[in-house]
């Protein structure tokens, strides 16, 4: 099976606005590439008056961590 832009909410159970990850674009068993543009959206659910912080960025490695997982197991 091609994953090459595969849509991330296939793969982890976060849905609408709090999936933050837009799609896998290459992975392999020891690493992933994801792509991401909801830190531009506003209606972002980490976003608060300041925009999205910088510690927000642990929600987008642990949404890739849990891609990567699903796609090895």
């Amino acid at each position: 099976m091609d994953y090459t832009c595969l849509d991330i909410s296939t793969l982890i159970p976060h849905r609408d606005a709090m999936c933050l990850l837009d799609r896998v674009e290459e992975w392999s068993p020891r690493h992933i590439v994801c792509t991401a543009t909801s830190h531009r959206r506003p209606d972002n659910p980490l976003r608060d008056s300041s925009g999205v912080r910088a510690l927000c960025g642990i929600e987008y490695g642990a949404q890739a961590v849990a891609a990567h997982g699903a796609l090895r197991s």
